[in-house]
């Protein structure tokens, strides 16, 4: 009978042990399962904050080069502009130079005379105080161009008479001396005329020989 009471009591602990063990062995089981789901978490949110930043990045560039795609395009179409500016320039300067090689060309019935033609541009300058610079008082008429002598003899003690008006007042009447001009030839201007007081309303500019 105790012999029967001791294995009983030695099939217990044993049956114990054995649930203990495997109660012991799951849980260990569990926490490592747990450790590898953690690492597997940390991986994907730092592949996750990896794609952000890319994304981020990617994002930025496109602002980048949707800005520098604006900028192009604002400078092609000035570019465009100052090209249809500069057409229209070259256009006007081509028919200027047209209606010149016109008069040069034409020989007058008077053979041996002079023929003065003018291709002159005018502008009324009024001097602006400087920053930090006290106010000059200095402005001046600037005529700038050539002068042709288009006939066929030379044209001598050449000047333009220029009278600036004020309304009704006389500014400045004065003259350019040019000196001779050859026939079939020019001379360049470049001029100030100098005066005071309120901007010019008009002014002639007269081609004068002998």
């Amino acid at each position: 009978m105790k012999t029967k009471l001791a294995l009983i009591a030695i099939s217990a602990v044993l049956l114990v042990s054995l649930v203990a063990n495997g109660y012991f062995l799951t849980v260990q089981s569990a926490m490592e399962q747990n450790r590898s789901l953690k690492t597997e978490v940390a991986d994907l949110q730092g592949q996750l904050a990896n794609l952000t930043e890319q994304a981020n990045l990617l994002q930025n560039q496109k602002a980048s080069l949707e800005t520098q795609s604006a900028d192009l395009q604002s400078q092609e179409a000035s570019l465009s502009n100052q090209t249809k500016n500069l057409q229209a320039e070259n256009a006007c300067l081509q028919s200027e130079n047209a209606d010149l090689e016109t008069q040069l060309s034409y020989v007058p019935a008077s053979q041996g005379s002079p023929k003065i033609l003018t291709k002159l541009g005018t502008t009324d300058v009024r001097s602006s105080p400087a920053e930090g610079h006290p106010w000059s008082g200095i402005i001046r008429f600037y005529v700038s161009g050539e002068v042709w002598n288009a006939g066929t003899a030379d044209a001598h003690d050449c000047r333009l008479h220029v009278t600036l008006y004020q309304v009704d007042a006389v500014a400045n009447d004065t003259y350019i001396d040019l000196g001779t001009i050859e026939a079939s030839s020019y001379v360049e201007v470049n001029s100030n005329i100098f005066y005071s007081g309120s901007p010019l309303t008009n002014w002639t500019i007269i081609p004068e020989y002998s």
